[in-house]
């Protein structure tokens, strides 16, 4: 069932409607999210740049610096969410979608 769906997905991206399978909460969510992630991209950098000390921002997975940053963005402005919630699905996220090393550099900065 998956490989039909994304076989009909990838053939027909442009008549696939994610509307119908998102809730209008999720997918505002979504917005609120990405948009605050662009708004405060420099400031939440300043709050990440003092915990990579030995590390080179250069060198760093650009989908683990994302990931960081909507994770901040995240517990800062979105305060119905528990710090831990968002602590551990990212956490997940980066294990799921990045390098190997990914999970356990994310959790170290947060930690």
């Amino acid at each position: 069932m998956v490989y039909q769906w994304n076989e009909k997905f990838l053939y027909n991206v442009k008549q696939f409607r994610f509307d119908k399978i998102i809730s209008d909460d999720k997918k505002q969510f979504a917005i609120d999210l990405l948009n605050c992630y662009y708004d405060k991209k420099s400031l939440v950098f300043e709050l990440i740049k003092p915990k990579l000390v030995n590390w080179d921002p250069e060198r760093i997975a650009t989908l683990d610096m994302i990931i960081l940053h909507v994770a901040i963005c995240e517990f800062l402005y979105f305060e119905t969410i528990p710090l831990k919630v968002t602590i551990n699905e990212y956490i997940d996220i980066a294990k799921s979608y990045s390098t190997h090393q990914s999970g356990v550099f994310v959790n170290g900065v947060f930690g």
